[in-house]
């Protein structure tokens, strides 16, 4: 691949315009871009983006999901909903902070009616989940109003500082922010609720 100043391409399409096919999938990624990449944007790899299932947000969003499950009609026997959301996400060293959007479609089945000691009936939903994460950012290293000194040191200042040494090291020159993007189609999960009525 070329660099800056020497005809970055990549690849180029039958029409001569420009595909960047570079995908961020370490901070080793992200810093030789910041050096070498001239701004030029970038994708998210998958395993990155996989990262949410692993998120305070990813749980919340089940969680809503389920909620929404629970609300679907007590006389249908099977159906099907959506849901958008999104929620702050700090991935770590390879995106830092950003924000997740979340879509979601939910096709669901319920068992039959059982009635329980009680004399209350019961049933179970089962909801099979696609999703689809989708963000986009600026690899940087902007400062946050509402952070505090020592977060906007640890989070921004010192690897701002790093990022550019790395970048002087091999460059002789600063970094520059690029922009950057990712998608990943069809994430698979599961969710149940449990309906009940005289």
């Amino acid at each position: 691949m070329a660099y800056c100043n020497n005809g970055v391409t990549d690849a180029v399409d039958l029409l001569g315009a420009y595909k960047y096919r570079i995908v961020i999938s370490s901070l080793y990624d992200a810093l030789n871009w910041y050096a070498y990449g001239c701004g030029e944007p970038a994708s998210i790899a998958d395993e990155v983006m996989l990262q949410f299932v692993e998120s305070p947000g990813y749980r919340y969003i089940m969680g809503e999901l389920e909620g929404e499950l629970k609300l679907q009609p007590h006389n249908h026997s099977k159906g099907s909903f959506v849901l958008s959301d999104s929620k702050p996400w700090d991935q770590g060293f390879v995106l830092g902070r950003n924000t997740m959007n979340v879509f979601a479609w939910v096709n669901w089945e319920a068992t039959g009616w059982t009635r329980d000691a009680t004399g209350r009936q019961n049933r179970t939903l089962t909801g099979r989940v696609t999703m689809v994460f989708e963000t986009s950012d600026t690899w940087d290293f902007e400062i946050h109003e509402r952070d505090s000194l020592w977060k906007t040191l640890v989070a921004e200042v010192g690897p701002g500082v790093a990022a550019n040494f790395y970048s002087f090291i091999f460059t002789g020159n600063s970094g520059t922010p690029f922009p950057l993007e990712g998608k990943t189609n069809d994430v698979k999960d599961w969710v149940y609720a449990t309906q009940s009525r005289e």
